[in-house]
């Protein structure tokens, strides 16, 4: 029976505030400088750089680096940039141009700056910046000018991989490559906005009538509809599409795409798009930060004055819970929520589930409700954290209290369960239709075995089995099992222990313990979910794990797609998409777009101190004595915050030692002299480091071999000057 013809929908809905991609929000409680943030960059190394109103700064996925000196004439700034020799440029408002060298903000002698802000240029081994004269090309290796290009008036510039384009006052644009030589390439009433693999993007900027064409290669006149009242910011291209960065969120379109665009993130102002190694997508704004997106593909869902909780799928409808003890109804083409419950309290609901033989709602919250198109027909009053069918005429259920029976309708036809009810009613009588096979008791979960006819209950005092004949207590070795949650699969009966570790029990009442391991590292399990024959084991700031319960294989991780701080309330699966709800509100994941992550994060040496000072890798091979504290300072960059790449480390070719998850810094203190190798290595398996640093502390002289022999040779040499000149002397005296 369907539900929607079970229960009385309410006419209350419920608006969405948001539905846009799943991101993870990076912003100045994560440590970022400033929320005002106008450009980013991925180095070669891996590294991010951001570009925000209190200066330039790198992000290694956990820890931010602040770039300030007192050369900057202001510290926001833009167009971040890396030359072939390693060195980040970036420019602040004020047209000056920096780069970041061994650690520090350098610069460069500049001509007279226009007073307009302007773009520079790297390509090749040219920097291609703007002064009041025209454009100065400075040689990248020597940072010497060699060449300025006058124009009288530039309005705009823009470059990409082919060369530096200048639009100037008259209406020309022209393109300047590494031959050094100013190329005419087009002519233009409109501003020049952006550049990409030779086409040119020129047009109105306006707020009231924002307009673009496009100069390709060919010099073809590609007319862009962008029919939106926003003012451009700028136009990026990442992810093989064209990206329109307004005031008023993102606007996307694929190039190849002939009509219409989507838009995102309405309401925040966004500067840029940037598309990363792994194929993560990044925005940054100029209110909010940076926002890190995993897979676009997920959609997130976000409801004004409701939280979800606990999904349930019914009939292909979507049904979830909330923390204002309701049950809404979600269309999901719509976007919109029905409201099907209202407990009109403020009790949290554990659980609910649709009895779909009775066609009843099951609602576990201060009381079990019994609701029948949307009255309660039967409430016992129980504060229940489970509830499953037996029978025609019983519900197994586990509460604060007690564990037992209750009776669905007196005039139910007999059952086999009405002998182990009624004597147990008779023990413990109660007011309400229920038979507490376990009183006395903190119940946590139920199941029912149908193959064996059984009911299992987990409490605080063990696992227990009840059967037509009694209740007893279950053992795995001979001791209690403490158990927070119970799944019944074809014969098998799954259990997750309070210890973090499944325990299953088969058809053939063999119980096997199974630890999650992610290499060596054993992850305690939170919770565990079954839909259909997948299991999902939800882990603490380890993600996601699905089991294939037909299989018995491993199937996919999820852990790419969540932030390890989410807190995941429920999982279920609808229409090919997995469907999670956490504390921010629901989202749904392609399972055909997940993305599966083929390169590990990158171990990076930093700087190296000894006794505070930062030293070259050529001076760690002549450390004296004194210079006996090392500190290998390091990054681990991964951004996807979920993988699990436990950082390794050993000293001359000893054991490998497991580095603190949260340190970025190993320090060797008080070290003796000797020949030093420190090996480091990501990840559990494995002997071969993917860093090693090697460095030498010479011994005191006094220790030294030839220290002795140079003095025993010296004190010889001083014995026999001195016996000669006493030997001279007594043949003096003689004579």
């Amino acid at each position: 029976m369907r539900l929607t013809t079970c229960i009385l929908t309410l006419c209350a809905f419920l608006s969405v505030l948001g539905q846009d991609p799943y991101y993870i929000a990076i912003n100045k409680s994560k440590g970022l400088p400033s929320n005002a943030v106008y450009d980013m960059y991925q180095d070669t190394k891996g590294f991010f750089w951001f570009a925000t109103d209190e200066g330039l700064c790198r992000y290694d996925g956990k820890n931010f680096k602040s770039f300030i000196s007192p050369v900057v004439t202001s510290r926001s700034g833009t167009n971040i940039h890396e030359d072939r020799y390693g060195r980040i440029w970036y420019t602040n408002f004020d047209n000056h141009v920096y780069y970041i060298e061994n650690g520090e903000i350098k610069s460069i002698d500049q001509n007279k700056t226009p007073g307009n802000f302007y773009k520079y240029h790297l390509l090749s081994n040219c920097l291609f910046l703007l002064q009041e004269r025209g454009v100065d090309i400075y040689d990248l290796s020597s940072l010497n000018l060699v060449k300025t290009i006058e124009f009288e008036n530039i309005r705009s510039t823009s470059g990409d991989n082919t060369g530096f384009y200048v639009l100037d006052d008259y209406n020309d644009i022209y393109r300047i490559d590494t031959t050094l030589r100013p190329v005419r390439i087009s002519r233009t009433k409109e501003m020049l906005i952006a550049s990409n693999n030779g086409s040119i993007f020129f047009g109105n900027k306006g707020q009231s009538n924002a307009s673009f064409e496009e100069c390709t290669k060919k010099r073809d006149i590609i007319a862009w509809n962008f029919n939106y009242p926003e003012f451009i910011s700028n136009i990026v291209f990442a992810d093989d599409q064209m990206w329109v960065c307004t005031k008023n969120g993102v606007y996307r379109k694929s190039p190849n795409a002939e009509t219409g665009y989507e838009q995102f993130f309405k309401g925040r102002y966004v500067s840029f798009v940037l598309e990363d190694k792994d194929h993560n997508i990044w925005i940054s704004t100029v209110n909010e930060g940076v926002l890190f997106i995993p897979n676009f593909h997920n959609r997130f869902y976000t409801f004004e004055n409701f939280t979800p909780q606990i999904i349930r799928i019914y009939n292909n409808d979507i049904y979830l819970s909330g923390k204002n003890n309701s049950i809404q109804k979600l269309d999901v083409d719509q976007v919109e929520l029905s409201q099907v419950y209202d407990g009109k309290n403020s009790h949290e609901i554990t659980c609910f589930e649709m009895d779909t033989l009775s066609g009843h709602l099951l609602v576990c919250s201060d009381m079990l409700h019994n609701i029948f198109k949307g009255s309660s027909i039967m409430d016992c009053n129980l504060p229940v954290k489970a509830v499953t069918r037996v029978d025609r005429s019983y519900y197994a259920y586990a509460a604060s209290g007690s564990c037992g029976l209750h009776k669905i309708d007196v005039n139910a036809p007999p059952s086999a369960w009405d002998k182990i009810y009624t004597s147990h009613q008779k023990a413990n009588p109660t007011s309400f239709e229920i038979s507490k096979l376990l009183p006395d008791v903190r119940g946590k979960s139920t199941v029912y075995d149908p193959w064996n006819q059984k009911i299992y209950y987990a409490s605080n005092k063990g696992l227990f089995v009840a059967s037509f004949h009694g209740v007893e207590e279950m053992h795995y070795k001979g001791n209690t099992i403490q158990a927070r949650k119970m799944i019944w699969y074809n014969g098998s009966l799954i259990i997750l222990q309070n210890s973090g570790i499944l325990l299953g029990i088969d058809k053939n009442k063999n119980a096997t313990e199974h630890p999650l391991f992610i290499g060596n590292e054993l992850i305690a399990v939170n919770r565990v979910i079954r839909r259909e024959q997948w299991l999902f084991m939800i882990t603490n700031g380890r993600g996601v794990y699905v089991y294939d319960l037909d299989s018995k294989k491993p199937s996919i991780q999820l852990i790419d797609e969540i932030d390890r701080n989410e807190d995941i309330s429920d999982i279920a699966i609808w229409k090919d998409k997995y469907v999670l709800t956490f504390s921010g509100g629901i989202m749904f994941m392609d399972i055909h777009n997940l993305k599966s992550r083929k390169n590990a994060p990158s171990f990076v040496i930093n700087e190296i101190t000894v006794n505070d000072m930062v030293l070259d890798t050529i001076k760690l091979s002549n450390l004296s004595p004194e210079q006996n504290n090392v500190s290998i300072n390091y990054s681990i960059l991964s951004y996807n915050t979920n993988l699990g790449y436990p950082l390794y480390y050993r000293i001359n070719g000893g054991q490998w030692k497991l580095s603190y998850p949260d340190s970025r810094q190993l320090d060797l203190i008080s070290l003796n002299p000797d020949e030093y190798v420190v090996d480091f290595r990501l990840g559990h398996t494995g002997d071969k480091p993917d860093k090693s640093v090697k460095f030498t502390i010479h011994h005191p002289l006094w220790e030294l071999n030839w220290t002795w022999i140079a003095i025993l040779a010296f004190t010889i040499g001083v014995l026999l000057l001195y016996m000669r000149w006493r030997i001279d002397r007594i043949k003096n005296k003689k004579t």
